[in-house]
């Protein structure tokens, strides 16, 4: 039977929960506005009260990054908060260490205005974000190793650090611009950051070519135009970045068939259209890309049965309509949420006779199959946040009875059944920001 409690004074309106380290980071108000809180070993604290006072500092974008010191490898927490004189910035904790406060790493752009870090991503252990220094826009920024020594002083061992002065700074490490890539004050407003074998894809404009896939190794040097997909200046926009081995799958328009799947081995002269799927110059614009075994699915629109679940075959490269869900419809069925759950895609998606409920697919016309009918009667439970613990799948629906709820779906058996509070009772708590760690389920 589940146990549904209270994590005891763990703040209010807990948002951006992310485990990190066994740790479950998030942002939560109390007397003290809204600022980073740290569960760990079932025990909430606040982390730090960072904007001083009732102001909050907003905390968000939990990320960890681990770094080689001279002290070995050192954990590294970052995510970007408001201090409150200089605005929005990045910061970082030193995690590995006990009893470390959480310190701003850089004021990127100096003084009261803010860079508002943004799409913080691990790519092979470096850290990198986009945010706006107010001379050249909004470009690709990463923080440099820290140095790990010692602050030099009076009595400081043979092998301190000569660089640093200042005890403070030992062990941290600074922010830097990675490539001006659209020159000026412009920006080039990199997006969709995915890490890929390694190293960092995702998509840029620099002035001439439009939105476009850029890749980078966190130098000047190693960052570049992967490929003018849509050439000149139009974009190609691409998304959805997936990989899958040394393939990579997104969504692109070359500006001659719309926007379709494409796939790249990594290299440009290896990177074609996969499928166009909505054939001509319409878009059949393919999302909630997955890859369940050798076959990636995706939602997509043909142009004739509106936004259905579709197939890639990896291996053929071959493109497939699964089933044609509400057959009848120019709008589709539109499937979100595509899940991989035990050698099945679990999704939400609108129906025929019912509203939108819980669908899940072998990858066959006669395999993909309604669930459950959680809301009867054709109205939606509309579900939603789709994380895995222990083989099962916990989703939020709308009930019939008991308002918005968490439901679980078996692994095994694919059988739901509605969580129950630990009175016995199921209540409207309308929960929302589900997150599994790997024992437990959170939510606010």
């Amino acid at each position: 039977k589940n146990k549904v409690e209270k994590v005891a004074n763990s703040g209010s309106e807990p948002r951006h929960l992310t485990e990190v380290d066994g740790k479950l980071y998030y942002s939560a108000t109390s007397g003290k506005g809204r600022e980073p809180w740290v569960v760990k070993d079932g025990q909430a604290a606040q982390l730090q009260d960072i904007n001083p006072g009732i102001r909050s500092s907003n905390p968000k974008q939990f990320q960890l990054a681990r770094r080689e010191t001279k002290k070995g490898t050192q954990k590294f927490l970052y995510f970007s908060a408001n201090g409150g004189e200089r605005g929005i910035e990045l910061w970082t904790q030193n995690i590995s260490k006990g009893g470390e406060k959480a310190e701003r790493l850089a004021d990127i752009y100096s003084g009261a205005p803010s860079s508002d870090p943004r799409h913080l991503t691990n790519s092979n252990e470096r850290l990198y974000f986009t945010a706006n220094d107010g001379e050249t826009g909004r470009e690709l920024w990463t923080i440099d190793a820290p140095s790990g020594g010692d602050a030099c002083g009076a009595n400081s061992p043979d092998d301190c650090d000569t660089d640093i002065t200042d005890p403070s700074r030992a062990n941290l490490v600074e922010s830097s611009l990675v490539k001006n890539i659209r020159t000026k004050s412009k920006s080039s407003d990199p997006t969709e950051l995915h890490n890929h074998r390694g190293g960092l894809i995702f998509s840029a404009n620099n002035g001439r070519n439009g939105h476009e896939p850029w890749i980078s190794q966190g130098t000047t040097e190693s960052t570049t135009l992967f490929l003018d997909i849509n050439n000149g200046e139009r974009s190609s926009s691409p998304s959805s970045f997936t990989s899958y081995k040394s393939s990579l799958f997104f969504a692109a328009d070359n500006g001659r068939r719309g926007s379709e799947l494409w796939v790249s081995n990594g290299q440009e002269s290896g990177t074609e259209l996969a499928a166009d799927i909505q054939p001509g110059e319409g878009s059949s614009s393919p999302s909630d890309l997955v890859v369940q075994g050798k076959t990636l699915y995706m939602a997509a629109d043909d142009g004739l049965r509106g936004r259905e679940l579709w197939s890639y075959d990896t291996k053929s490269g071959r493109s497939a309509l699964v089933r044609d869900i509400r057959s009848g419809s120019r709008t589709g069925s539109n499937p979100s949420d595509l899940t991989s759950l035990n050698g099945a895609i679990i999704f939400a998606a609108e129906g025929d006779a019912y509203g939108r409920e819980l669908w899940s697919s072998d990858g066959t016309k006669s395999g993909t199959k309604f669930l459950v009918d959680i809301n009867p009667g054709g109205l939606n439970s509309n579900p939603a946040d789709f994380p895995l613990l222990d083989s099962n799948l916990y989703f939020t629906a709308s009930t019939y009875f008991n308002g918005r709820q968490i439901l679980k779906l078996d692994g095994s058996g694919f059988n739901v059944t509605e969580m129950i509070e630990s009175s016995g009772q199921a209540n409207a708590t309308e929960p929302s920001d589900l997150y599994a760690s790997r024992e437990q389920l959170f939510f606010s």
